[in-house]
């Protein structure tokens, strides 16, 4: 779970608006200024989309409402039937939740604006290092699909990541390579002077921080369930080996993609059928790598089962993470 590895872990509901005031009491009780990791993680801006005011109102237009009844307050299970097929939704009801997407948003910014301005005040941001980082994106019908959970299409894996340095260093420094989550760990133990452990997935994005001309001459990669994306340079290859069982497997999700990012990068065409690279050869690397991973993962003890208690499933279920 979350909680390995740290000497004190609280997990609370309610999104940011309870969770940074705790988490400014915590600062605010520390004796001295050892070193600290602190790791901030809210749901505000997932679905069902409930933002609340006055942000709400920043985004809804007068008179906009969603034409599909159920979709008043986008839900997780609306979005489910949706993506089975079992219910059509249109174009007021896609503008209806970014709206309220936005707006989640907007609110997200707002409340960590706050809670930069309260630690500044407190001298605690001049020696701070500060990552903003999301686990997924979410999908808004682009290729038929609603929320996230289902494919591994761009919406899904284009996130952000932010990283402000102690003294404003790097200020205004844009890496245009592609990067990936797991190099967050590896970038934090580099910019500390600590050894990278070689057992460690992801590679220290420093090098190229500090010289954004730098080109990462790698393949990065995805994953969901048993679906798997390489990305190799301007290319981005998709395979959806076994889908999940409550998931679809329909000409929206076929078997194999090839996607020209460069000139096609909302990936409106596939180019399986007539790929610029030897795509036989580039699946079997991706098969190849995802087989590398499942191995060092197992030998690292591999997947754990867990019992979880009637709370942790109703969240997750709350989630769209269990049926």
């Amino acid at each position: 779970g979350l909680n390995q590895g740290y000497e004190t872990y609280q997990q609370k509901g309610g999104g940011f608006r309870q969770i940074l005031p705790s988490a400014l009491e915590f600062l605010e009780k520390r004796e001295g200024t050892p070193p600290l990791f602190l790791f901030l993680h809210t749901f505000d801006i997932h679905d069902p989309y409930a933002p609340p005011n006055p942000f709400r109102e920043r985004f809804l237009l007068e008179n906009m409402v969603p034409t599909t009844p159920e979709f008043a307050l986008p839900h997780f299970d609306v979005m489910r039937e949706a993506n089975r097929g079992n219910l059509e939704l249109t174009r007021e009801d896609i503008d209806y939740a970014r709206a309220l997407y936005d707006a989640q948003i907007l609110y997200v910014d707002h409340e960590l604006s706050q809670f930069f301005q309260s630690i500044e005040k407190k001298k605690l941001l001049e020696n701070t290092l500060v990552i903003l980082i999301s686990d997924h994106g979410e999908g808004f019908g682009e290729h038929g699909f609603w929320a996230h959970g289902w494919t591994l299409y761009e919406e899904m894996t284009h996130v952000p990541m932010l990283m402000r340095f102690p003294d404003r260093s790097f200020q205004g420094t844009l890496v245009e390579e592609r990067v990936n989550l797991v190099d967050v760990a590896p970038t934090l133990m580099d910019y500390l002077g600590y050894a990278i452990p070689e057992n460690w997935q992801g590679q220290s994005l420093m090098p190229v921080i500090r010289d954004p001309e730098l080109k990462l001459d790698r393949s990065t990669y995805s994953q969901l369930y048993d679906n798997n994306a390489m990305y190799q340079g301007y290319l981005k290859l998709i395979e959806q080996k076994r889908p999940n069982p409550s998931k679809l497997n329909d000409e929206r999700m076929p078997p194999r993609a090839i996607f020209n990012l460069d000139l096609d990068p909302y990936e409106e065409k596939n180019l399986i059928d007539d790929p610029p690279v030897d795509a036989s050869k580039e699946f079997e690397r991706l098969e190849q790598t995802v087989e590398v991973m499942k191995r060092q993962r197992d030998s690292e003890g591999g997947v754990t089962e867990v019992d979880l208690d009637p709370e942790q499933v109703k969240e997750l279920q709350a989630l769209g993470y269990l049926k």
